[in-house]
């Protein structure tokens, strides 16, 4: 099940739905429908968007709207999903061969991967691959200057 976004904190500024609705490419009929058909948790025709829960979650359902996907796909993406849809967009996906929603893996700096290698080589006295590395980067600086 894929991490949501804290559903109770409170934003700085109030949205208006027509606004995010706007920004995403959501039709206001469809919008409206998302409540009216018990996707969405909120009235956005007579709510305000005050808090981080209630936005990811109109976005991530506006998004898979104005997507494309029609009412019998939206059973079928969110049927597993926790309501209420509170899932950033941008930190999710789903994975069709295994038909669930997954968080996207967080990016490991180069630094800190680069780092490891080298220290599980040097655990296990593998002088080889590290003279390996050592001449590639050789390699890489002779090209640079």
């Amino acid at each position: 099940m894929p991490n949501r976004v804290d559903c109770f904190q409170m934003s700085l500024f109030q949205k208006d739905p027509r606004d995010v609705a706007d920004e995403i490419g959501l039709d206001w009929w469809a919008a409206k429908k998302l409540y009216d058909d018990a996707w969405l948790s909120f009235d956005p025709e007579t709510s305000l968007i005050n808090n981080f829960g209630m936005e990811a979650e109109f976005v991530f359902l506006g998004s898979l709207v104005s997507a494309g996907c029609t009412p019998r796909m939206l059973n079928r993406l969110l049927d597993k999903l926790e309501k209420p849809y509170c899932y950033d967009i941008q930190k999710i996906f789903y994975d069709w061969f295994s038909q669930t929603w997954k968080d996207l893996p967080s990016q490991v700096p180069c630094e800190d991967t680069a780092e490891k290698i080298i220290g599980e080589f040097e655990t296990q006295g593998d002088m080889d691959s590290l003279l390996e590395i050592q001449e590639i980067i050789e390699k890489q600086k002779n090209k640079i200057g």
